[in-house]
């Protein structure tokens, strides 16, 4: 029985791609910054955004399991919609994706750390950083559907191709693995940030390379995963 598993995944850009602050640069700065390293400037996708959109894509799959953790209130402890005083002593009870992708009161199994620029991009994008890759857009009205006269909005970017890399630890492989593995497989046909799409370049194994292959080879997943 292995106990863990640690993965460093490489992520690319398919598309045009933006994780958001929610604040905006200045008075004639864009509207949607991205988020940013605040030693090197670089951006970075937050763990918790990698994260949460696996676990959107192995809840729409897993049967009876929670489709989001968007009802779950600290002040109102649920856990899976059964009422409880301490979340923590049901942890065998909620669902599988919540066991394994964590509740706001339940730690889960799988860890996933913030995506980082790779080394050989990095140059590229400081450069990009001075010439302010921003786009602009248009705003729709949902009343009207139509567009809303002198509402133009403006939105940073991160360039198509590039290079991100995350190490995510599973901690409970013999529940959770299958289900990671067959969210990072499909993570291109899920829409992330402002509309973004990411695909895993390759997953390089740190720690259980037999067990992770073994699983790989199971779930028919070796085409879509390029498993080192």
């Amino acid at each position: 029985m292995i106990e863990r598993i640690v993965l460093n995944v490489y992520l690319r850009t398919q598309t045009l791609f933006s994780v958001g602050t929610g604040f905006r640069r200045g008075l004639l700065g864009s509207d949607v910054i991205i988020v940013r390293d605040e030693v090197t400037g670089l951006p970075y996708i937050p763990g918790t955004t990698l994260k949460g959109i696996i676990r959107k894509i192995v809840a729409q799959i897993v049967p009876n399991s929670c489709s989001s953790v968007a009802t779950m209130s600290i002040d109102e402890p649920l856990v899976c919609g059964v009422a409880i005083e301490e979340a923590g002593s049901l942890s065998q009870e909620i669902c599988p994706v919540c066991r394994c992708f964590g509740t706001p009161h339940v730690p889960g199994y799988i860890i996933v750390e913030d995506a980082h620029v790779v080394d050989e991009h990095r140059e590229h994008l400081l450069k990009l950083a001075s010439q302010e890759a921003q786009y602009t857009h248009i705003s729709i009205s949902r009343f009207l559907d139509a567009v809303e006269r002198g509402k133009l909005w403006t939105c940073e970017y991160v360039p198509v191709g590039t290079l991100f890399r995350t190490r995510i630890l599973c901690l409970d492989p013999d529940e959770c693995l299958k289900m990671l593995l067959v969210g990072l497989s499909l993570l291109s046909y899920e829409h992330a940030g402002r509309g973004g799409n990411l695909k895993v370049e390759k997953v390089e194994v740190i720690e259980g390379l037999n067990y992770v292959k073994r699983v790989v080879t199971e779930l028919g997943l070796a085409e879509l995963l390029n498993v080192q």
